[in-house]
């Protein structure tokens, strides 16, 4: 299993649009793939949007290839 910490810094006032974004495109796209959302956080001090995501093996294959089509 392999694990990546994401740190995003978001545009002040953005946050709301990139958490619908996050919860309603991405993590179905990301679970069709095999990669797991383990957590999430948000500094709003930084404007920072923080994520785990993990996955097994070549599941990026997959999602790359999705995006292409």
């Amino acid at each position: 299993m392999y694990g990546h910490l994401r740190i995003y810094t978001v545009n002040k006032g953005m946050m709301d649009d990139w958490l619908k974004l996050f919860n309603e495109k991405l993590i179905p796209l990301l679970d069709q793939s095999g990669i797991k959302v383990e957590s999430t956080w948000i500094n709003e001090e930084k404007s920072q949007f923080i994520w785990i995501r993990s996955w097994m093996g070549r599941c990026f294959r997959t999602l790359w290839q999705s995006w292409e089509a």
